[in-house]
């Protein structure tokens, strides 16, 4: 893989389709944490023929969550996987024209393999809903399905304030 798909891959809802996981766990700071990271992945507006379900194994290049290694303790990670019908791009252009309500893109872009686009994302910040919270951002991220489709995921970050970790 090249730097740009191993950037674009880590960097890659209907709340019901979440997948909970998390890296890092600092809802014992802030046991509220957890029920508003739920809350950014509800506001995913998805294609009507997404459905949930998937894993990071079921792409190639794998979705496996965004980046920054070694992440902040204070980080807050939680994701969903969903299917869909369809190519990766026309996906993340459905994403693009439709943004999650309160959002404001922050970035996006692609990564290729051996030339050929292979991983597309995008992130959108929201303004961090209460005292203690530095960032809430929802960074979403598509590649082409292993069974065909396409595969998407979606992560929820929310980043506590240090003095609040």
């Amino acid at each position: 893989l090249s730097a740009a798909v191993a950037l674009a891959a880590s960097l890659g809802p209907a709340a019901e389709g979440a997948t909970a996981g998390s890296r890092h766990d600092p809802t014992a700071a802030r046991p509220h944490t957890r029920e508003l990271a739920g809350d950014l992945l509800g506001r995913i507006v998805l294609p009507h023929d997404a459905r949930a379900g998937g894993s990071e194994s079921d792409s190639s290049p794998r979705l496996t969550g965004p980046g920054a290694r070694p992440a902040p303790p204070n980080l807050l990670d939680v994701h969903g996987f969903w299917r869909l019908h369809g190519d990766p791009a026309a996906a993340i252009r459905w994403i693009e024209r439709h943004p999650p309500e309160g959002a404001t893109r922050s970035h996006g872009g692609s990564g290729a393999v051996e030339g050929r686009t292979a991983v597309w994302y995008i992130g959108f910040s929201f303004r961090p809903r209460g005292a203690g919270l530095a960032s809430e951002e929802l960074i979403v991220a598509v590649t082409h399905a292993s069974a065909g489709g396409t595969l998407l995921r979606a992560d929820a970050q929310i980043v506590l304030s240090s003095h609040s970790s």
